[in-house]
């Protein structure tokens, strides 16, 4: 099975979140991407929808403890 590759802005879009959230996540761990030759940062289209059911999972206050720790770091 291929997985296709999508752009920072895409995933957070998916995700909800802003594309400075995305780069903090990825600063803190919370989710993974690779470089294209280009230099574009791209995101596993999977590991963004497995992230976005997790999140679904969570309470609206987990969610927002979520998003305003890693907005918080810059």
């Amino acid at each position: 099975m291929t997985d296709n590759s999508i752009s920072i802005g895409k995933a957070a879009e998916i995700l909800g979140v802003t594309k400075l959230t995305m780069l903090n996540w990825e600063k803190s761990g919370k989710v993974q991407s690779y470089k294209t030759f280009g230099g574009h940062r791209r995101y596993l289209e999977s590991y963004i929808y497995g992230l976005q059911r997790s999140q679904n999972n969570l309470t609206p206050q987990e969610r927002n403890a979520t998003t305003n720790d890693s907005q918080g770091s810059q």
